[in-house]
């Protein structure tokens, strides 16, 4: 298990408003279907150019150790966040393989966490996040699965675990 890298909005990347000063803000990223804008960004927030390096050393580390014999890696699964799918893909590429991703956010959706509290803020109560589709994160030179189907309904603001459990049929 490996958490994602560094964020941009982490104090020593960019800070809180790193999506308003020109040293750290990205272009709004054109897709097929959409454009991601730097507000937009402040939701579902990227890896940093360090937590990128970081992650790409993770991959590196992980498969150095594959390589001695010390395990091996079959899949790669990651939640929607798009820093998490970053992570996954630096350490997928070093690791030669692609990896799906899954809408698996429990945790971050409990009431009165801040996130959880932000989401419900921008998107309303029991709303979808508009996370990244798989074909959108292949566009952008992600190496996911492009065409793989997450087969379980989508995270709601504010899920509990039981209904996580649930929607994920582990019960």
């Amino acid at each position: 298990m490996v958490r994602h890298g560094e964020r941009v909005n982490m104090s020593r990347a960019g800070g809180e408003k790193w999506y308003k000063d020109p040293a750290w803000m990205f272009e709004p990223v054109k897709l097929q279907k959409r454009t991601i804008t730097p507000e937009y960004m402040t939701w579902n927030v990227p890896l940093s150019a360090g937590g990128a390096a970081d992650a790409r050393s993770a991959g590196i580390r992980l498969a150095e150790r594959v390589k001695r014999g010390d395990g091996k890696v079959d899949h790669i699964v990651c939640s929607p966040a798009w820093r998490c799918q970053q992570t996954a893909h630096y350490m997928a590429v070093e690791l030669g393989m692609k990896f799906v991703s899954i809408a698996g956010l429990h945790e971050c959706y409990r009431k009165g966490n801040g996130f959880a509290d932000a989401a419900e803020k921008r998107f309303g109560k029991g709303a979808f996040p508009p996370w990244l589709t798989n074909k959108e994160l292949s566009e952008l030179g992600l190496a996911v699965e492009a065409d793989f189907e997450d087969e379980s309904t989508p995270t709601r603001v504010h899920e509990t675990a039981d209904a996580y459990f649930k929607r994920m049929k582990v019960m």
